[in-house]
């Protein structure tokens, strides 16, 4: 299976983010951004799988995971306020024009 981006086989870019699991958290800057460009638009969830079940990146993984995947930040919490927000808005439009 080609991935269009890159013109590489999604093979081919699971072993680069493979690759630079080994080094984290050693990567430089532009490796960490392609690190979490992959995990947030290519990989799948079998990749994903593959890399957190291989002894040789799981601990690196789970590290990079914690720091830069799964923090709930500012932005997140911006978004839920403003989802909630507009849903009790239009209950309360339904609750006023129903009435």
């Amino acid at each position: 299976m080609k991935n269009q981006n890159h013109g590489e086989t999604r093979e081919q870019a699971r072993l680069r983010a493979r690759q630079l699991l080994t080094l984290y958290p050693s990567l430089s800057a532009e490796e960490l951004v392609e690190l979490k460009l992959w995990f947030a638009r290519r990989a799948s969830s079998y990749d994903v799988a593959l890399l957190s079940m291989d002894d040789k990146t799981a601990e690196a993984y789970l590290a990079f995971r914690r720091k830069h995947l799964d923090p709930f930040d500012i932005t997140d919490g911006l978004k839920f306020v403003a989802f909630w927000s507009a849903m009790l808005g239009v209950i309360a439009a339904i609750g006023l024009l129903g009435a």
